[in-house]
Order: structure tokens, then C-alpha cells, then sequence
């Protein structure tokens, strides 16, 4: 049985538990408006024949590979899979670029389900995140290497990251994703910079991309452009504790004790428990006070007794 599970590729519980499409609740409320098919005629039971097209990706309404933990709860841990599972969440990020491709958007496109023998290289079968199932079937595109880039950046792999993120660029050089994702990755803070940058110039309103760009040009001492950026992502995100916190750290770094001490206090109100914010507010006013004390000595330097 094993061996008939691998030959089809589900072998491994990651490739059992990513055939998973849609929670019972998704699948309920996809059908919820159809009228129920009925077997009044059991003499031609043999003779049905499913409607579905399965050289096609189901119906959108029928997918939401987000829900998997609601129908595989043992699947994760604290959101993470499993070592069993491992790799069970980049593998459904994956068939999500072939179930996202099923909107109306994409009528006529070339998308299958069906393993694709032509996508195979001379070297044998199109090889996929070590899927080639996921080799058949997933069309080469930014997208793809954006997930399998992530993927690996959160396993630690930075080099396999930026190569993956690099390819994205080449097959799209515009993409936001690409350029963000890539802007965080690379170590040197110059080259990052253009990236992220990049990606704020092709989407102004990604708060997350503005905050990023903030944190390079912080850990790059370009204090004053890092404000700027910090308050135009909390534009975008005004109740990210993160980034109040950071801007803070940003101000008191230019010296602005009392604009500083005014984000981390609202950073608290946001979320009394972020010690960050708690720690950073507690240096804060510290600071401010030797600087009163010494400003008062300063003023008592030459006083008649």
C-alpha cells in the first residue's frame, strides 16, 4: 500500500494532509444555494459520471486551504506543522497559485490538476518544494518562487531565500512582493534598501513594506528618514504596536525624550503587556530625568550660598 501511496504522491503525511481543499463549513456553504442531487433512478446508478472537470482546479468558492487545522487539528503546533507534517504549510501555499487560478479572472487560462508530463526536464520529472506532483501541475512564476523564498526564510536558509526571490524578480521585475521580501532578506542594508524602497514606490499603501523600509533605514542611522517612514506606515497601521515602539526608539535616538516617551505610552495602551514598549518607556523616562537633574545642577553651578 505504501509503495501505491508513493507512485501517486501520498507517501508522506505533508502530501495526504495537503489534499486537503476546504473545511466541512467552506464546502457547506459553497453548496448551500444547490439543489441536492438525487439517486430516484438507481437502475442508471452505474451509468453517472461526476460533472467535474478535473483538469481544472475546483471552484473557488469551494477552497480556503487555511482552514487545514480545523480539519487536520494534530496537523500543527502554536500554528506550525509538525515534524510528521513537515512542510505541510508551504505545500498548500503552493496549490493555492493552482486553486487561486479557478476565479472567473482566469477562465480559459492553462491550468491543470492533472500532472502535466511536458513540464518534465531531461533529467527526469519537474521536481517542486520535492513534490513532483507540485512540479506538474504549478506554472512558473513569481508567485511560485515568492513562496518557496519565504519558505526557506523561515527555515533560516537566507541564501536559498534571496536566490528564490531573485528569480521572482527576473520573471517579474515590478513585483511588490519580490522586491519587499528580497529587501529583507540581504544582509547589506544599502542593496536592501533600494529594494524595499522599491516596493513602497510600487505600492504606497503596504503599511508592512513602509515599516520594513523604517527598520533598515533605523538600523542604518537615517534617523530622520526612518521617522518619516514609521509614521506612514502607522497611517496605514495605526494600532501596530511595533511599529509605535520603534518610532520611539527612533525619537529617543534623536534625542526627542518627550515625543519618544508619547509613543510608547500609546504603543501600551495598545497592548499594556508588550514589554518592549514597557522597557523602552522605563529608560526613556530615566534618561529624561538625569537630564533634569543635571540641567538643575547646571543652574545651581556658581549660586550664591
Amino acid at each position: 500500500m505504501q509503495a501505491d501511496l508513493q507512485r501517486v504522491d501520498l507517501g508522506t503525511v505533508r502530501e495526504i494532509a495537503g489534499s486537503f481543499v476546504g473545511s466541512a463549513q467552506t464546502l457547506a456553504d459553497a453548496s448551500r444555494d444547490l439543489a441536492p442531487v438525487t439517486d430516484d433512478r438507481p437502475i442508471q446508478e452505474y451509468g453517472v459520471r461526476s460533472l467535474l472537470n478535473f483538469d481544472s482546479p475546483p471552484p473557488a468558492s469551494m477552497v480556503d486551504v487555511k482552514q487545514v487545522a480545523a480539519w487536520c487539528p494534530k496537523c500543527f503546533v502554536d500554528g506550525k506543522p509538525v515534524p510528521l507534517a513537515d512542510g505541510l504549510d508551504t505545500y498548500l501555499a503552493l496549490l493555492d497559485l493552482v486553486y487561486g487560478a479557478s476565479g472567473p479572472e482566469t477562465a480559459g487560462a492553462s491550468v491543470r490538476l492533472k500532472p502535466d508530463t511536458t513540464k518534465n526536464t531531461p533529467a527526469g520529472p519537474r521536481v517542486i518544494a520535492g513534490s513532483a506532483y507540485l512540479g506538474a501541475i504549478i506554472p512558473e512564476s513569481a508567485d511560485l518562487h515568492n513562496v518557496l523564498g519565504t519558505a526557506y526564510a523561515a527555515r533560516g536558509n537566507a541564501g536559498e531565500a534571496i536566490a528564490e526571490f531573485r528569480e521572482a524578480l527576473r520573471l517579474e521585475p515590478d513585483s511588490v512582493t519580490a522586491h519587499w521580501n528580497l529587501g529583507r532578506a540581504l544582509a547589506s542594508p544599502e542593496e536592501a534598501l533600494g529594494h524595499l524602497r522599491r516596493a513602497v514606490q510600487l505600492d504606497p499603501g503596504n503599511g508592512e513594506a513602509r515599516y520594513h523600509l523604517a527598520t533598515t533605514l533605523f538600523e542604518s542611522r537615517q534617523y530622520e528618514d526612518a521617522v518619516d517612514e514609521f509614521r506612514a506606515a502607522l497611517q496605514l497601521m495605526p494600532n501596530s504596536v511595533e511599529a509605535r515602539n520603534n518610532l520611539g526608539v527612533t525619537l529617543a535616538s534623536q534625542g526627542k525624550l518627550d515625543e519618544a516617551i508619547d509613543q510608547f505610552e500609546q504603543a501600551l495602551a495598545l497592548q499594556p503587556e508588550y514589554a518592549d514598549a514597557r522597557r523602552n518607556l522605563t529608560m526613556a523616562l530615566q534618561q529624561k530625568g538625569r537630564q533634569q537633574e543635571g540641567r538643575g545642577a547646571a543652574r545651581g553651578v556658581g549660586a550664591p550660598p
